[in-house]
């Protein structure tokens, strides 16, 4: 799946002590957490989405604990 803004495919971002998230522009949260849901991945949606200088609206998507990032990144570029 590409991010509608930068044109560059949405990777999950992982780091250590932190839940695997995915940053993405807000008019796409609904496509992906429906993708999400569809394919029982455990996720939540941050309530707060961030515009810098005057850029589009940046929303977070958390993936729960056990969730495999490496699976759902597969999904997401399986995904157009």
């Amino acid at each position: 799946m590409t991010d509608t803004t930068t044109k560059k495919p949405i990777r999950i971002q992982v780091y250590q002590d932190v839940h695997p998230f995915i940053k993405l522009p807000k008019e796409q949260v609904e496509t992906v957490t429906r993708l999400f849901e569809s394919n029982g991945i455990k996720f939540w949606v941050d309530r707060i989405s961030i515009s810098f200088d005057g850029t589009p609206y940046e929303s977070t998507i958390y993936l729960r604990w056990g969730m495999n990032p490496d699976q759902v990144q597969t999904l997401l570029d399986a995904t157009p």
